[in-house]
């Protein structure tokens, strides 16, 4: 599925997210704080929605967090998707990003048993020498 969606909708880093793909390839979770108020920048970008500074810190996170909300994709948005349904994407609260969420897909886990809550932890989809996308699995 990694390839899948690599091809759907291009990885294309800026000088704002570049970092946060950088150490995904070496396996490192990191997230965006404001670099002069420590505000969260979740997705980074240009300026702080706190201060409207543009400076950004990088904050490395262990990768393990609980699923807030997630729904199960049943049908297919794209018709090369269709092998790969049902499959889940859901928002995880990270345990030690201060309130930073990020989304991804929930695999390893019959997507009924998904459920808010759910402790989970990264998991590395190393597409291509350039490319790793993090999914999450169930903790235990």
């Amino acid at each position: 599925m990694a390839r899948l969606a690599a091809e759907l909708c291009a990885i294309a880093p800026d000088r704002w997210t570049a970092p946060f793909w950088a150490a995904l390839i070496e396996h490192r979770l990191l997230i965006a704080r404001c670099g002069v108020c420590g505000a969260l920048r979740m997705p980074p970008g240009p300026f702080c929605g706190s201060c409207s500074a543009q400076p950004i810190a990088w904050d490395e996170v262990r990768g393990t967090g609980r699923v807030h909300t997630f729904t199960i994709t049943r049908r297919a948005f794209h018709s090369a998707l269709r092998e790969h349904v049902p499959y889940v994407v859901a928002v995880i609260d990270l345990d030690d990003a201060n309130g930073a969420r990020l989304i991804g897909n929930v695999v390893g886990v019959d997507p009924e048993r998904v459920a808010i809550g759910m402790e989970v932890r990264v998991d590395w989809d190393d597409v291509d020498e350039t490319t790793t996308i993090a999914r999450w699995v169930p903790a235990c």
